[in-house]
Parts: structure tokens; sequence; C-alpha cells
């Protein structure tokens, strides 16, 4: 029915693996580029072990981890069947699901879903720019908007390399970018 209502999806997988990942401490959190983006009381409750301990062992956990299973396994489903995939993460919506962390680790798990790198890239920028209607944006083109980040890495080969951010450019002028964004 997706498909023939031709209806965009935005799975939010990073919203439900905000509500766990942070207490398993994957490497990916340990990152100066995730830890610099949290805000000290809720870095120290992150590092904190029985937080850690309860978070892991929580209802609401399981509930998250078997959610974005799903969520995985549909959003892949849902690409091969024609469907239009949007990009969303609803950051910031609660502490966990941290503004310019969540929409990389978006990026990180369409990839794990089966998408290609550029694929996810994609959808995360063309394709975003396509939903929302905004001609101006979404594609390095003459005559759009000249909004891109200068990588350090190659983020078509390992998507991770999209948190690896020398350079941000904004209407066509380099803006500040934060020194743990930095290589």
């Amino acid at each position: 029915m997706l498909k023939a209502h031709d209806t965009w999806y935005i799975a939010t997988l990073a919203l439900d693996e905000a509500t766990f990942a942070y207490a398993d401490a994957p490497a990916w959190a340990q990152t100066p580029f995730v830890r610099t983006a949290l805000a000290p009381d809720l870095k120290a409750r992150f590092d904190d072990p029985a937080w850690q301990r309860d978070t892991r062992a929580s209802a609401k956990a399981q509930a998250a981890r078997d959610s974005l299973a799903t969520n995985l396994a549909n959003l892949k489903r849902l690409q091969t069947a024609g469907v239009r995939i949007g990009f969303g993460t609803d950051s910031g919506a609660a502490p966990e699901r941290v503004p310019g962390v969540a929409e990389h680790r978006e990026l990180a798990l369409m990839v794990q879903a089966g998408f290609t790198q550029m694929e996810a890239l994609t959808i995360a920028t063309a394709r975003a720019a396509d939903l929302l209607g905004l001609a101006d944006r979404g594609r390095l083109e003459a005559g759009r908007r000249a909004d891109f980040v200068v990588l350090a890495a190659d983020p078509s080969e390992d998507i991770a390399a999209s948190t690896r951010i020398v350079e941000v450019w904004q209407r066509g002028r380099p803006q500040a970018v934060a020194p743990s964004a930095a290589p």
C-alpha cells in the first residue's frame, strides 16, 4: 500500500537504538565525535555502571532491541519492494537521541539493514530534499544551494567516515567546525 499510494517511509532506526546503545558502551559511542557531543550530565549518566546495568536489564531496552531488529528487516524489505525511503531520526526528542550523532547512527544502521553506503547517503541528502520538496538543495549541482560537508575519508567505502568532518559549508560559505569533528 505504501508503494501504491506513493507514500514515503522513514524508519528512524536510531530512535530505538538510542534506548539501549549507550548502556552497551559500543566503540562508536566512545569516539571523540560522540563524546564531545554529549552534555556533561548525559556523559556522566552514560558512564555510570549502575545506569548501564539497569538500562540493559530493562523491559524498555529489550522492547527497543526487538523493535530495531524488526525495523532493520522491514526497511530493506520496503526498499526492495520499491517504497520511497526518507531519512529521519527524531533526534533531540529524548536526551539519548543526541542531535548530530543520531543522524550518523541512522546512516550506519541503514547500511546494517542492507543498504549500500551510497544508498544511505543519497537517502539522507538528495532523497531527503525530494521528500521535503526542496529543489534547491540535496545535490551538488550548479544553481543549487552549496550545503555540504568535506570529510577526511570516503563514506562510500565506510559509512563511519561520515563522522570524520573536516569542513561544513552552508550556502556556499564555510562554517565553524567543532574540534572533535575534525580528524
